[in-house]
């Protein structure tokens, strides 16, 4: 489509390109993180509009949300942001769908964020604890115009603030 994302760097040992293009410059990607897994959309238009299941983006969010929650029908997904079309696919395809927030994650099996959220460091410590204790974490966003007016990316944005941990990286070039 007409996004412009940012590319992913996949160093984790159990990081994944999910989305690359024939260059193989990657968009969307995931990780394992002891029990729990994480993926990274480097755009969120790429995740916020699933118009179906039969749509690619409607197919990828829902084999993540599925891939995330081990199969589970049941399994309920929390969220942030202004994310409608999300909460009305998912619940269409049978989710229990809710609002959450980083200190409001008992009962989730997945969660999505914008990664240009700002987060307090606790919140960040949350985060990967749930991950690693076994939720599912989708991170969507963009850095690159982030990067117009930061510097050192890696360390300072907000998405790479999770996902760095967890073996991914969101870059501030665009594609």
């Amino acid at each position: 489509g007409s996004a412009l994302a940012s590319p992913l760097v996949v160093h984790g040992p159990t990081a994944f390109p999910v989305v690359y293009d024939d260059r193989g410059v990657t968009f969307i990607a995931a990780a394992r993180a002891d029990r729990g897994t994480v993926a990274a959309y480097g755009h969120e238009a790429l995740a916020n509009a699933p118009n179906s299941a039969a749509d690619d983006r409607g197919a990828l969010l829902r084999n993540l949300v599925r891939w995330m929650a081990r199969g589970r029908a049941d399994a309920t997904v929390g969220y942030q942001g202004s994310r409608d079309a999300v909460r009305d696919f998912l619940r269409a395809a049978g989710y229990t769908v809710r609002t959450a927030t980083p200190s409001t994650l008992d009962g989730l099996d997945v969660m999505i964020v914008d990664a240009g959220a700002q987060r307090s460091a606790d919140e960040v410590t949350r985060l990967h604890a749930w991950v690693r204790a076994g939720g599912g974490l989708i991170v969507t966003g963009h850095a690159w115009y982030w990067g117009y007016s930061n510097t050192d990316a890696y360390n300072n944005h907000p998405g790479n603030q999770l996902l760095n941990a967890l073996g991914l990286t969101l870059t501030t070039d665009t594609d």
